[in-house]
């Protein structure tokens, strides 16, 4: 399998080779999304609360006698069955994350840069050599693309920051280390982006026995 390496005007300078596990994988789509909900349950802040009996306000004291007034005994104003008192068996801070094998969010993620492999969603780049961090210049370079939404891979943050500080400003264009790489920013993004460098780093993570 090829894909083209291509230079910052888009045209064609080479030919990379791509692994048929890598890049040939048919999409489970039922696998996709158990790696979907274990993300979004790990972006949760899950800081729901609140306040029981023991941490609203109010007073301590029994409010009437326990006896002869008719009413139901009360022990203090902060009871669960008063108005303003506390909340019985409600929401406390706690984590969402739940548990998924590292080989399934391996597999997932390879599903779905094949898909994009398929439809011609992926470019590779000989390397991201811009002069200076204008947001005019990212702009101008992806004339043909202005509707899409976009996510540059890049493999060090030093050596791109032109590219991170041009793309700041702008709405559908996202950078991301390959090292992040994710379900949901593949899902967002129309078109993936990748360096040569960072390309090759990512294909000898997502198709090696490497524990990430």
């Amino acid at each position: 399998m090829k894909i083209d390496l291509l230079n910052l005007e888009f045209n064609k300078i080479d030919e990379l080779s791509v692994s048929q596990n890598l890049f040939g994988i048919k999409p489970k789509f039922e696998l996709i999304k158990r790696y979907l909900d274990w993300q979004t349950n790990l972006n949760m802040t899950g800081n729901h609360k609140v306040k029981t009996s023991s941490e609203v306000s109010g007073s301590t004291k029994k409010p009437f006698r326990q006896k002869g007034t008719g009413n139901a005994r009360q022990g203090n104003s902060r009871s669960p069955v008063l108005r303003g008192g506390g909340v019985s068996h409600g929401p406390v801070v706690r984590s969402h994350a739940t548990n998924l094998p590292k080989k399934i969010k391996k597999l997932a993620i390879q599903m779905l840069i094949s898909n994009k492999y398929i439809q011609d969603k992926i470019k590779i780049f000989k390397n991201y050599d811009f002069e200076s961090y204008k947001t005019s210049k990212i702009r101008q370079f992806l004339q043909n693309y202005s509707n899409s939404s976009i996510c540059f891979v890049y493999d060090d943050k030093m050596k791109n920051k032109n590219l991170i500080l041009s793309c700041r400003s702008l709405k559908n264009v996202k950078t991301l280390s390959y090292f992040g790489m994710n379900i949901l920013d593949i899902l967002k993004h129309e078109y993936i982006f990748f360096s040569e460098s960072s390309f090759n780093f990512f294909c000898v993570r997502f198709t090696s026995n490497y524990n990430y």
